[in-house]
Formats: structure tokens, sequence, C-alpha cells
């Protein structure tokens, strides 16, 4: 599978709609937004998607601490995990993956996104 698009992007509201121009094709079924932020990737997404937006900064579903406190959700129960950047924050990147795949459906999908080293310098 090829994953392309035209569109550029220059802030978190525009890089969501470069992702889901580029990503389409995964973001099917249930999907959970990781360190959401306002939701913004809920408005692309056909109205028969299963959206839920989580983190602790701007207006996510579920506010959450994604290291401190248990992801209130069952064993799979997503098709699709989207993290757009904040697992950039994470000091313990390996058990929040961990916990990730607990909810994630048998042959689901875990995508990120991570700015360069260099990207604040």
């Amino acid at each position: 599978m090829q994953f392309k698009t035209l569109k550029t992007y220059d802030h978190r509201s525009t890089k969501i709609e470069y992702v889901y121009d580029k990503y389409q094709d995964i973001l099917t079924g249930k999907i959970l937004d990781v360190g959401s932020d306002e939701c913004y990737l809920k408005q692309y997404l056909p109205s028969h998607i299963s959206y839920t937006g989580i983190g602790l900064g701007g207006n996510p579903d579920i506010q959450v601490n994604l290291e401190t406190q248990t992801i209130p959700f069952d064993d799979n129960s997503f098709d699709v995990i989207f993290c757009s950047a904040a697992i950039a924050y994470l000091t313990h990147v390996f058990s929040s993956l961990r916990q990730w795949y607990r909810f994630l459906n048998t042959g689901g999908i875990v995508a990120f996104s991570c700015f360069a080293e260099t990207a604040h310098t």
C-alpha cells in the first residue's frame, strides 16, 4: 500500500488534513486518536467511522493523562490507534505502546507521527 498526498501543512490543524488525505484508506472502523488536542481528525472522517479522542490538552472526548492514568478501554476495542506527535512528549514510550496494543483489535493498526529531532533547533 502506498501513501501519497499533494497536501502540505504548517500547523497541527492543517497537519491532520494532510494525514487524513494521505492515510484515509487505513482510517476506518473504530479509531482512537491519542493526544487528540481539539479532535481535528474527527471533522474529516465519514459519519460511519467511530472516533474517540483522548489526552490532556485541548478538548479531547476523554481527558486522561497518557502516562499516569489507565486509559479506560477494554481489550480489543479499536481498529486504528492514531497519534499525531504526542508520542514525542511521553517519557515512558514503551509502556504507553504496550497499553495501546492492549486495546487494539487483532490485525489493527497503530500509526503515529513524530517531528524530526532537529525540528526545534
